[in-house]
């Protein structure tokens, strides 16, 4: 009986994984399997330098299903410049691969902002995408 509650626990974390990929693959339009980690998006990224995961990271966690790149800062310090999608020699849309996370996140109301409690203070440090996303959930 242990082991049938095993591959049960297994296969519902497995199904998890599938929809999160499935999710980022209907938001972003493609197929996120067709990165194959030349690392070309990172090489070329302005910000990789202070992400927690470089792009190619980003996009091999979100293949591999892995829910960590939710908590990633990362999506929050690409400014959706293209230039990893640009150099991407399969066309992976990296970008848009990231904003496809932050609406995750967002619609998932993990984002700590809400328009409510957004005062001056709270803008003068605030990334600017971080202000899309968080009114992106309410209009998506």
């Amino acid at each position: 009986m242990e082991a049938e509650e095993g591959s049960r626990m297994r296969l519902s974390q497995k199904t998890l994984r599938a929809d999160f990929v499935r999710k980022v693959e209907e938001l972003t339009g493609q197929s996120i399997s067709l990165c194959y980690q030349c690392g070309r998006c990172t090489s070329g990224c302005p910000f990789a330098h202070v992400m927690d995961y470089p792009p190619n990271a980003i996009i091999r966690m979100i293949q591999l299903g892995d829910s960590r790149v939710l908590d990633a800062q990362s999506v929050w310090f690409c400014s959706t410049c293209f230039v990893c999608s640009v150099r991407c020699p399969k066309g992976v849309k990296v970008a848009e691969t990231m904003d496809a996370v932050r609406i995750i996140v967002a619609r998932k109301e993990q984002s700590m902002l809400t328009p409510d409690n957004l005062s001056s203070e709270n803008l003068e440090g605030l990334p600017p995408i971080a202000l899309v996303s968080t009114f992106r959930k309410y209009t998506g």
